[in-house]
């Protein structure tokens, strides 16, 4: 970890789907309450299959050090389906208030499931 860093996080590998990684709630707070995040990332909604596309994903950021990578496919956070941009707004929003993440995706055809504890 470097500097005032509080996310605990390995670097982003296909082991991430059978870990559970530990965030801090201030951190969730600061980057979702802020609305930061959405500098951090760029998405779009894709038709088939269903859900979130991400663009891009800015170096170093929050959302990078979640384990979220350009290409992927985001289906689901919390088990609420992720359709359209406006549902992952209310996705993300849910995230303040939660003692955990799950995040599902599709990551080169695999799907994946990005877990986290928030502290």
């Amino acid at each position: 970890r470097r500097g005032g860093n509080s996310t605990r996080y390995s670097e982003p590998s296909s082991n991430l789907s059978h870990r559970i990684l530990r965030v801090r709630r201030k951190e969730v707070l600061r980057e979702f309450s802020s609305g930061k995040f959405l500098k951090q990332i760029g998405i779009t909604p894709s038709e088939n299959p269903k859900g979130i596309k991400v663009l891009f994903v800015k170096r170093g950021s929050f959302i990078q050090k979640l384990g979220i990578r350009r290409g992927d496919i985001i289906i689901s956070i919390n088990d609420i389906q992720i359709r359209t941009l406006e549902d992952s707004f209310a996705a993300f929003e849910r995230l303040k208030s939660s003692d955990s993440i799950t995040i599902t995706l599709l990551r080169n055809g695999k799907k994946l499931k990005l877990q986290y504890e928030i502290e």
